[in-house]
C-alpha cells in the first residue's frame, strides 16, 4: 500500500520510509514550490545580465574579505594582541604558555 503525500503535486518518486516498510510517495514539487521559478529566473536572464550577477558577487566578497582584514588590523591598534600575551613567555599565548 502507497501512502500519498501532497497528492494535488505532480512529479512523483518512491522513496523507502525508515519507519515503515512500505515506500511513500513523496513529490519534490511540494516541497520546494520556488524552486522552478529560480530555474524560470536563472534561463530568463541574458548573458550579459548573468554575468553582470556573477561580478556583483565576486565584489560582495571581496568587501567582506577586506572588511575582515581592517577588522583585524584595528584589533592590532587597539592592543588586544597584546592583551592575550602573559608577560615572560617570549611571545606565546596565554594559552600555550608554560610558566603558570
Amino acid at each position: 500500500m502507497f501512502h500519498y503525500a501532497f497528492d494535488d503535486c505532480i512529479q512523483p518518486f518512491r522513496i523507502l520510509s525508515p519507519l515503515r516498510f512500505e515506500p511513500i510517495i513523496i513529490r519534490p514539487y511540494c516541497l520546494m514550490p520556488w524552486l522552478d521559478q529560480v530555474f524560470i529566473l536563472i534561463t530568463s536572464l541574458s548573458v550579459v545580465n548573468l554575468s553582470i550577477f556573477i561580478l556583483l558577487a565576486f565584489l560582495l566578497e571581496c568587501i567582506l574579505i577586506l572588511n575582515l582584514i581592517i577588522l583585524v588590523c584595528v584589533f592590532n591598534l587597539l592592543g588586544i594582541r597584546r592583551w592575550l600575551h602573559a608577560p615572560g613567555c617570549q611571545g606565546q599565548l596565554i594559552l600555550h604558555c608554560n610558566k603558570w
